[in-house]
């Protein structure tokens, strides 16, 4: 069985595709494409520069021309004439997988003014990642109660996403959702709308029935706060920090680069510590995830 497994680079190669496609669709673009990684801190830039190797070898494989440079916070990036420099270099495309991104930096600010005027491309910019908003999903289950949905609409909405509604006052109590929140705590969560890394999520299977009842009033008096239906996790035999097997608590994650599937992970988090929350912050690792085509699957 080992010799059938093939270790591949697919993700790395279809992000990297991704890039070059929509860095080209500049109007300054050339044949080669500058492109800044920005990190959260010198730790993270001293993780990625071991990297960096078999970036540039998947690029050369991959036919792509790319060169990579890498920035802590967006610190040494300079604006001139509409245009993005780092260490003197023309940058065509800026990406940061660091979280939560600060709306409120001026580099940041201006970065996402040059991506909308197609001067640069910034695809982690604050005005896109409103789209990961859970008030966004309260906003789809509003307009299907309403019937403003179309049936396929409707019908994708109740498949993929969870049941999310309103807590605000100001409009969860002009909406009948005929759901007893209280009593059915078990059924429910409370999360912060456009809070990352697993904070702000109270779980009311995992709350006693006074600090539930407390936060669900509180909540009802603050903005951005959304109510959810709780699907726990099925359970995974996986290794431990101490190499023996226990049971984890699992999400899977998939990889979509410009509509193109690009692989799956699995985060895993013991059971008797994730209480519900599965997030890389909180302490979940990603685990290999091996594919094989369906007809290769013997049962």
């Amino acid at each position: 069985f080992d010799s059938d497994l093939v270790d591949t680079t697919i993700i790395i190669e279809k992000f990297f595709f991704y890039l070059s496609r929509i860095g080209k669709e500049l109007p300054e673009s050339t044949d080669k494409l500058n492109v800044l990684f920005e990190l959260s801190d010198s730790v993270e830039i001293q993780g990625f520069t071991y990297l960096l190797p078999l970036f540039e070898e998947i690029l050369k494989t991959s036919g792509l021309n790319m060169k990579l440079y890498l920035d802590a916070s967006f610190k040494n990036i300079n604006f001139m004439n509409d245009n993005v420099y780092f260490e003197g270099d023309k940058i065509d495309i800026v990406v940061a997988p660091i979280f939560p991104i600060d709306p409120n930096n001026l580099s940041v600010q201006k970065l996402t003014h040059l991506h909308f005027s197609n001067k640069v491309i910034f695809p982690d910019n604050p005005v896109y990642m409103l789209a990961g908003n859970k008030l966004n999903f309260a906003g789809l289950y509003l307009l299907l109660k309403d019937n403003h949905l179309t049936s396929k609409e409707s019908s994708l909405v109740v498949k993929y996403l969870p049941w999310t509604g309103y807590l605000n006052e100001e409009i969860g109590s002009k909406i009948t959702y005929g759901k007893n929140f209280v009593d059915d705590k078990n059924q429910y969560l409370i999360k912060k709308d456009i809070s990352l890394g697993g904070k702000e999520v109270f779980i009311g299977k995992h709350m006693s029935q006074a600090d539930w009842v407390t936060l669900l009033e509180k909540s009802k008096k603050e903005k951005g706060w959304v109510i959810q239906e709780f699907y726990p996790s099925d359970k995974y035999y996986a290794p431990q920090s101490d190499m023996t097997i226990g049971v984890h608590d699992y999400v899977w994650g998939f990889f979509d680069f410009g509509g193109e599937y690009g692989g799956c992970g699995v985060r895993l988090l013991p059971s008797e510590t994730s209480l519900g929350v599965i997030n890389s912050a909180k302490g979940a690792h990603y685990t290999m995830v091996f594919e094989t085509n369906r007809e290769e699957i013997l049962i």
